[in-house]
């Protein structure tokens, strides 16, 4: 939804852009549409990520299981 709503208005942004950075109306098109592709890129690895994941670890391989679990933060986290 969001790379839809940035190519619907990438026109705009553009020229938002162009007079925020000073670069052409050409480059920050561009951008918008590179935008657009990995917004879309990364919502579709999102689900393919794997939340769980064990971890072996070497001195004690009988004794205890040791996991890693993902979780989303957001934006704001990183």
């Amino acid at each position: 939804q969001v790379a839809d709503g940035l190519e619907a208005r990438s026109q705009e942004i553009a020229a938002v852009e162009t007079h925020d950075s000073g670069g052409t109306i050409r480059k920050t098109s561009g951008d918008m549409m590179m935008g657009a592709a990995q917004l879309r890129y990364f919502a579709e690895m999102a689900p393919k990520l794997p939340l769980w994941e064990e971890i072996q670890v070497p001195q004690f391989p009988a004794q205890s299981k040791n996991y890693l679990q993902r979780e989303p933060i957001g934006v704001c986290g990183q």
